[in-house]
């Protein structure tokens, strides 16, 4: 199922309703046919963080059972649960709620890789 992912950075640890600077790809269908498969995002440009800045990694996955993807996601453990969000919007503003809202537990994985820049 082709997705949009958004990346961007903040100072604020929850995410902006209308973030700033947000870098967009679009992953088509074809980049990730099967289950189980991790799929590598290249962003368009260097993001720099900062002292004090968190990244921020939104997926817009819309579709229909039984053409949807899912995020895997870790459900032993809850220790990061102020940095998982949802939204319904396809669009900003977003309206972000914490998963734990609607009772999900754990984690999402997402792994995301840099370099120190001196």
């Amino acid at each position: 199922m082709a997705h949009r992912v958004e990346v961007w950075a903040s100072s604020d640890i929850k995410p902006a309703a209308t973030p700033t600077d947000v870098q967009v790809m679009q992953v088509a269908a074809t980049d990730h046919q099967e289950n189980d498969q991790w799929v590598e995002v290249i962003l368009n440009s260097p993001l720099r963080l900062e002292k004090g800045e968190y990244l921020f990694v939104g997926i817009e996955m819309a579709g229909s059972h039984p053409d949807v993807a899912c995020m895997l996601m870790c459900l032993e453990v809850d220790e990061f649960a102020d940095r998982n969000y949802w939204s319904n919007a396809t669009s900003a503003p977003y309206s972000w709620a914490k998963l734990s809202t609607y009772a999900i537990p754990g984690n999402i994985v997402l792994e995301a890789y840099g370099q120190v820049v001196k």
